[in-house]
């Protein structure tokens, strides 16, 4: 059993993914969001529905890592209020390399 600080934890991790898959071009469709525990590995999980295909552009890939790291910068966002130092680097990378391609 979780706490309930900890389902909050889950729910804007959870959304963090969900949100910036929703909003991100060239990221794969949203099909579900749930912060119910499946098992001991997952907390909860975000479901995309992949398309069948073996090359990625550029775009594509860069995508995937934003809604990849879009559940942990939700975290920080609303739990921590600043960015750690590492986490500030990574985002600003991944917005400067979102913003050229």
């Amino acid at each position: 059993m979780i706490s309930p600080e900890e389902k909050k934890i889950v729910a804007y991790h959870e959304a963090g993914h969900a949100i910036a898959g929703w909003f991100l071009e060239h990221a794969n469709p949203l099909v579900k969001v749930t912060i119910v525990p499946r098992g001991i590995a997952a907390l909860g999980y975000a479901q995309y529905l992949p398309k069948e295909q073996f090359l990625y552009r550029t775009e594509q890939l860069i995508d995937e890592m934003c809604v990849t790291l879009g559940g942990r910068v939700a975290e920080d966002i609303i739990f921590l209020a600043k960015f750690q130092p590492e986490h500030r680097m990574t985002l600003s990378v991944l917005l400067n390399w979102h913003t050229v391609w």
